[in-house]
């Protein structure tokens, strides 16, 4: 598997955080990140729908769900959160790679895009939940060996790269309820994970 070397500075940096949030390591943590890069807003699923499953995933297992983002997105994630019935936890600014692979790496579960963060949480180890629209799920699916599950609509025009598309019908047609299930399965993935590892 690959090694994400996360230097002892950044891992302080992510566990004052947990502890700032009171975050219960006995709970299920879900990772959200919505975004993509700026280059390929095409490839985002709509931040209703985040909205809906981080909602089902608290309601139905308790979780904990941290929105992670970078620049820009940040707007997004205060967006998503604010459609949300329960509250859900927003990281701080990170200043490198290495931070955001210690969220992942004492999350649960993770859900996004296919983003480079999807593959920094796979190499990481924890399962994924990845949405994808236009790119090519084989091409990039998360690491092979992480327990991962890729929501996506079969139509005739995927994979593309119509960075302009105005229909959007590849991510449009991906159904909260899909992913709903997508994460309920990961979320008992990681349960029988804890339980095998002690």
């Amino acid at each position: 598997p690959p090694a994400v070397y996360v230097p002892e500075a950044d891992q302080e940096v992510i566990q004052r955080f947990f502890r700032q949030q009171h975050i219960d390591r006995r709970r299920p943590i879900v990772a959200i990140h919505p975004g993509t890069s700026p280059s390929t807003p095409y490839k985002r699923w709509e931040p209703h729908r985040y909205a809906v499953v981080a909602d089902k995933a608290i309601e139905e297992s308790a979780a904990q769900v941290i929105f992670t983002w970078a620049g820009a997105e940040l707007e997004m994630v205060n967006q998503i959160a604010g459609m949300m019935k329960y509250k859900a936890i927003i990281a701080p600014a990170l200043d490198n790679l290495c931070q955001l692979a210690e969220v992942f790496r004492c999350s649960d579960v993770y859900l996004g895009g296919d983003t480079g963060p999807m593959h920094l949480a796979a190499f990481v180890g924890i399962p994924v939940v990845a949405v994808f629209g236009p790119t090519d799920h084989i091409v990039n699916e998360p690491y092979a060996l992480t327990p991962h599950i890729i929501i996506r609509d079969e139509i005739k025009c995927s994979p593309c790269r119509k960075y302009t598309c105005s229909r959007r019908e590849c991510m449009r047609d991906i159904s909260e309820e899909n992913v709903i299930k997508a994460m309920r399965i990961m979320l008992e993935t990681a349960r029988d994970r804890k339980a095998q590892a002690g």
